[in-house]
């Protein structure tokens, strides 16, 4: 799962050539929402302040 995160952090940054902003839209099972995403959009929010969750 952060293989995906970090592979479309940077598709995106490269296809803009800018930061990432706005919502990014989130799906997934309660479980893996509980137990991984925590620490990815932690990690996520550290490098790109501008963006915001809806999960």
């Amino acid at each position: 799962m952060l293989r995906e995160l970090s592979f479309l952090r940077n598709e995106r940054a490269v296809a803009d050539n800018s930061i990432p902003r706005g919502t990014l839209r989130i799906g997934s099972f309660e479980t893996t929402a509980v137990t991984r995403l925590p620490y990815i959009i932690s990690d996520y929010h550290m490098s790109y302040p501008e963006g915001r969750f809806d999960i």
